[in-house]
């Protein structure tokens, strides 16, 4: 009888996502219908799909996992810190209204576009569009290859089928409705993740291994005081890595700020936008979180698979003591938020390569009928692309989705953040922040495959227990810092575009 629920809840999600793919269909027949909704989407689902894209598989395996094996509870308080204060709150108050006016001014819908209109910088607009592609695919991927634990190593289910079975109705409903698609299903996903978490939460913590909140709680302040506050120099640095990593992270992702250029026009729509996201992410936050930071009343060392220790297994196997029906919760809560994030990814990586590099600089007299067959044929090679590299994953999730953001948003950030808030930024300034977020990102994923061989070892351990969240908050500091030193000696360029004066 659980075997039939199970199945049944898996037909009725997917026959419910394919029903709304074709149903925004016909809403997705302009460029800018297919790639910001025409602007006119409401609060409630621009906040929904934020908060969607922004929780991936990533939050609720490699996250958690991380997070809480390292810190205890007090994975709770860095996961609201970073995720809902930093990565929502802040990006939702500091850039939504002036992205949203600015691009509107422009008359442009990417990231990548906007940024060529801001500087005129020849070839920024190129550069950022393949920069997008190349690291979103290994994103993408990596979201993939997260369900790869849940799905064949800790259920049973094979994950090879679930992948191409995720990647098949992301790019069903993506292809038939774009953007508005993705709002809409996001909506939908978003309300079954929070409903779901919360009832997976309320279970888990109320295992016999957890007693409860406080008498878990109790239980992890005996076995170490550090799981309850960090009582260490480096923990509390590699918390700091934490927070700029993985909170300003959204700030500078195209597929994040998609959402401020598609949301309806005016402030108070944004307002809204803001408070709802807001109150989203607590919830997830906090119940993704928690499930993590009781790992140490589970397992005695970090559980390992083929030989190889992963902190990615910890939740999914925690997830396994649980009844079925909330295991099966669990695994479309998954499914949500990863087709979330992926759908998110897909669009504004295929949408800006059509755009920005094709349109723009190979054939500037493409029809819009045309635009939207090519972008739809890019999304297909994208999504085929990511599922052929989740096939052979690397160990850790989490250092692929750092990389990412490492490089993509410290790319983006600065000269996006710079661009807005001032006029006297140069054009060489924004070359050498661009050029140095990659840089930083590419070097410390390199330093952490291959530092034991060259690092000394006490040196070595403390950036691996870092992590690449170290690097990744490097790339997106260091380029806010290089723009305006660079520029402070070097001749500014007089054509520039003065953003509107508020």
């Amino acid at each position: 009888m659980e075997e039939v629920i199970k199945y049944t809840l898996f037909v009725l999600y997917f026959v419910l996502i394919v029903g709304m793919g074709i149903k925004a269909r016909r809403q997705a027949k302009t460029v800018s219908g297919f790639v910001v909704g025409e602007r006119s989407i409401s609060p409630a689902k621009t906040a929904f799909s934020y908060a969607m894209a922004n929780f991936s598989a990533g939050i609720f395996i490699g996250f958690s996992g991380f997070v809480g094996w390292n810190y205890g509870v007090f994975a709770i308080a860095i996961g609201l810190a970073a995720s809902t204060f930093i990565g929502t709150y802040l990006p939702w108050k500091i850039l939504a209204d002036r992205i949203r006016k600015e691009t509107d001014r422009t008359n442009t819908i990417t990231i990548p576009s906007y940024l060529e209109a801001r500087y005129s910088i020849r070839n920024i607009q190129t550069y950022s569009s393949i920069l997008m592609f190349i690291f979103f695919i290994p994103y993408a991927a990596s979201l993939l290859m997260g369900l790869s634990f849940l799905f064949e190593q800790v259920f049973g289910i094979n994950y090879v089928l679930i992948n191409a079975l995720m990647a098949f109705f992301v790019g069903f409903y993506l292809l038939f409705g774009g953007y508005r698609a993705i709002t809409s299903v996001d909506f939908v996903q978003g309300i079954i993740t929070l409903g779901a978490s919360i009832l997976v939460v309320l279970f888990v913590v109320n295992l016999p291994e957890i007693g409860g909140p406080v008498t878990g709680t109790v239980a992890l302040y005996e076995m170490s005081p550090g799981y309850i506050v960090p009582d260490t120099p480096m923990k509390w640095f590699g918390i700091l890595s934490l927070l700029l990593a993985t909170g300003l992270g959204p700030w500078g992702m195209p597929d994040m700020l998609q959402r401020f250029l598609g949301v309806s026009d005016g402030s108070k729509a944004i307002k809204l936008s803001r408070i709802m996201c807001v109150s989203i992410s607590v919830v997830i936050c906090v119940c993704a979180c928690s499930i993590g930071a009781f790992g140490h009343l589970f397992f005695d060392e970090i559980p390992s698979y083929g030989g190889t220790q992963s902190v990615d297994l910890i939740t999914p196997l925690i997830i396994t003591k649980l009844p079925t029906i909330l295991s099966t919760l669990f695994i479309i809560l998954i499914l949500s938020a990863s087709m979330s994030t992926l759908a998110a990814l897909c669009l504004s990586a295929s949408t800006s390569i059509v755009i920005d590099f094709i349109k723009a600089k190979i054939k500037p007299t493409m029809s819009d009928s045309t635009t939207i067959v090519t972008m739809r044929l890019v999304t297909v090679l994208f999504i085929a692309a990511a599922l052929l590299i989740s096939l052979k994953p690397p160990a850790v999730m989490l250092n692929l989705i750092q990389l990412t953001i490492g490089a993509v948003a410290g790319t983006f950030l600065a000269p996006l953040l710079w661009g807005l808030y001032s006029k006297n930024v140069s054009k060489i300034g924004v070359i050498a922040g661009m050029v140095v977020a990659l840089a930083t990102t590419v070097l410390g994923f390199l330093t952490l495959q291959t530092g034991s061989m060259w690092l000394p070892g006490a040196l070595f351990d403390a950036i691996r227990f870092w992590g690449m969240p170290f690097f990744t908050m490097q790339a997106i500091i260091f380029p806010i810092i290089v723009i305006p030193l660079v520029g402070k000696f070097s001749k500014r360029e007089k054509k520039e575009i003065d953003r509107i004066q508020e």
